[in-house]
């Protein structure tokens, strides 16, 4: 069952693994799963029903590694196709669920989009971009703005906006934005392996440019979403113009990685204030963005690495985000 013409059955779908494939671990996963979906293992599994969490655990592993395995892309949940690297936790995530985050997915689905402008720092990839290029192209008119500081992050983006024909939607900026016009050092990470380890992490001397710059002569931004690993203060102290003129909904990662930068979380929720914005933040019981204290977020903090807020200007009504 080892050699190179090991093939299985899983989810329907008859799995050949690459060359070099067939003396790996991933394969003696893919036997005992067979195994298990045999007639005389489910009796056992009826017989013993303490395996079954083994036996579900197994399977799933299974259906991971053949993810990991074979597929070279993958789709989300709006049918947006991405290129996949098997050692991306977001990538991993995305192809089995068909999201990334609960909360920005909610935010994606909240409202009709079609027509908005919106400006995402921290692109990435695109799993977010691709969705709202998607939705704001609906009816014309409607576009993203897509900075991303990382030279893979940003090769990866433009050929997934290719693949998805979404040229005309998106506008890549490939830069780092912070809350000046200078030279500075940047933490860059592409991408993560698992939850705790960072994987390809390095420091670079780049310039950097601002959002009021990039934004100079719009009349229209709806979403201002910013997501930079601990610059995301940096990001809106070169905003300032932009966001007292146009008054977008802000979406704003707030982390401990702020310290790199010589930011805390307070400041950065001190500035929303500062600057009329009712920071909300989402609620996994409720499934609804609720009101957020400062006291809360700190304490957030202290089990959560990172957490998204969603501010709204005061002049606008809550409900311009529905539940």
């Amino acid at each position: 069952e080892t050699d190179r013409s090991f093939a299985v059955l899983v989810d329907g779908a008859i799995i050949k693994p690459k060359p070099g494939f067939h003396d790996s671990q991933p394969v003696k996963v893919y036997a005992v799963t067979l195994f298990l979906l045999k007639k005389k293992a489910r009796t056992w599994l009826k017989r013993f029903p303490a395996l079954r969490p083994v036996a579900r655990w197994v399977f799933h592993k299974a259906l991971e590694i053949r993810l990991v395995a074979v597929r070279r892309t993958f789709k989300d949940k709006y049918g947006c196709v991405y290129r996949f690297h098997r050692e991306h936790l977001i990538q991993k995530q995305m192809a089995v669920q068909g999201y990334w985050e609960d909360d920005t997915t909610a935010l994606i689905d909240s409202r009709d989009w079609s027509g908005a402008r919106v400006v995402e720092v921290g692109a990435n990839f695109g799993a977010h971009t691709l969705p709202f290029a998607l939705h704001c192209g609906k009816g014309g008119g409607g576009s993203v703005i897509a900075v991303e500081a990382s030279e893979w992050a940003a090769s990866e983006l433009r050929h997934n906006i290719q693949l998805n024909e979404l040229a005309d939607n998106v506008r890549v900026i490939e830069g780092f934005v912070s809350s000046g016009a200078h030279t500075r050092d940047v933490e860059f990470t592409s991408f993560y392996s698992d939850l705790t380890h960072l994987v390809n992490t390095r420091v670079e001397t780049r310039a950097t440019t601002t959002i009021d710059d990039i934004c100079t002569g719009d009349d229209r931004i709806d979403l201002l979403k910013i997501d930079t690993d601990g610059y995301d203060l940096d990001v809106l102290l070169g905003a300032e113009r932009t966001v007292r003129r146009l008054k977008p909904l802000l979406y704003v990662e707030v982390s401990r990685s702020l310290a790199k930068a010589h930011h805390t979380p307070d400041l950065l929720y001190a500035w929303l204030v500062a600057h009329d914005y009712s920071p909300m933040i989402w609620d996994y019981e409720s499934r609804t963005f609720e009101p957020l204290s400062v006291d809360v977020l700190l304490e957030r903090l202290k089990v959560e690495p990172a957490m998204n807020i969603l501010a709204i200007h005061k002049s606008q009504s809550a409900d311009s985000v529905s539940r």
